[in-house]
């Protein structure tokens, strides 16, 4: 699946990869939801191989005719970009911990 990924990148850049991601974390929905708790969820994101079984059902086609159901406006990409920045603004600096 990777180098399809790859192509898609090169296709059609952040919009793209933003899809994939969108259309990989629909398949997981139903597992995420029915996490108890935050560090619950973070194991399960953080270890690939809880994931495994759900992406062993998933083939490409399946992967792309779901990515192709989330419009990516550049008004969306432009404000998700926004709150990065503010976010990363918010978050004291790695220069403060090492002082």
């Amino acid at each position: 699946m990777t180098p399809a990924v790859i192509d898609v990148y090169f296709l059609e850049g952040t919009k793209g990869l933003l899809r994939i991601a969108l259309g990989m974390l629909s398949f997981l929905q139903e597992e995420l939801l029915r996490m108890k708790s935050y560090d619950e969820l973070m194991v399960f994101m953080s270890h690939s191989v809880a994931r495994e079984e759900i992406f062993k059902k998933i083939d490409q086609h399946t992967l792309f005719s779901k990515t192709s159901t989330f419009k990516i406006t550049n008004g969306l990409l432009t404000e998700l970009e926004r709150l990065y920045h503010l976010d990363e603004n918010l978050q004291p600096s790695k220069q403060n911990f090492n002082s």
